[in-house]
């Protein structure tokens, strides 16, 4: 097997590859031949078939890719298969318009619904933002209130407090008023006596 363009390909000493004809062009009537990339005598070459076969699978992978032209009809037969095959591509090309006009359709609904939805969600961020700034307000006011309610608390506290020294503020004064009448009436009474 050779590639079409090149002769074999041979394999020197050293490990390096090339062409057969460009390996004789370079060493021409040198009487060593040396090899062209790392200079290392060459006695002897052998062709590299896994390279050559490599070369060779890679043509004939590119000769199958390359696209065949299409033949026209060569009988009646021929072109009744082509022109059963394109009404079915048209056909099908309709099918696929028809859906694809039927997606369009869809699409353009969901889009309104999206905005639809986009829309709700504006309001209901710009209410949730006001409905925050009424709780923090209320929140505020309800701390406030509570710490007028503990100064109150403690401000009666300290007035029943009060009051209870002056309850018993009282109660020994009235004692006492009550002893010093006692003893003055009986003193006063006594001298009358």
């Amino acid at each position: 097997m050779k590639s079409p363009d090149f002769p074999p390909i041979v394999l020197s000493p050293c490990g390096h590859s090339f062409c057969a004809k460009c390996l004789s062009m370079h060493v021409g009537n040198q009487r060593k031949k040396l090899c062209p990339y790392c200079r290392q005598n060459i006695a002897s070459s052998a062709v590299n078939l896994s390279l050559q076969r490599l070369i060779d699978s890679f043509v004939s992978l590119q000769d199958r890719r390359q696209p065949t032209p299409p033949q026209p009809p060569q009988d009646e037969q021929d072109k009744a298969h082509f022109l059963n095959k394109l009404s079915a591509a048209e056909t099908r090309s309709e099918i696929l318009q028809k859906e694809l006009a039927a997606a369009v359709e869809r699409r353009k609904l969901l889009e309104s619904e999206l905005c639809n939805i986009d829309e709700f969600y504006r309001r209901l961020k710009h209410r949730q933002a006001e409905t925050r700034e009424r709780l923090r307000k209320v929140t505020a006011d309800n701390e406030s209130v509570d710490k007028e309610v503990k100064l109150l608390e403690n401000e009666r506290a300290e007035i029943q407090k009060h009051m209870a020294e002056e309850n018993v503020r009282s109660a020994l004064v009235d004692s006492s008023l009550t002893e010093l009448k006692t003893v003055h009436f009986s003193t006063f009474t006594s001298q009358f006596d």
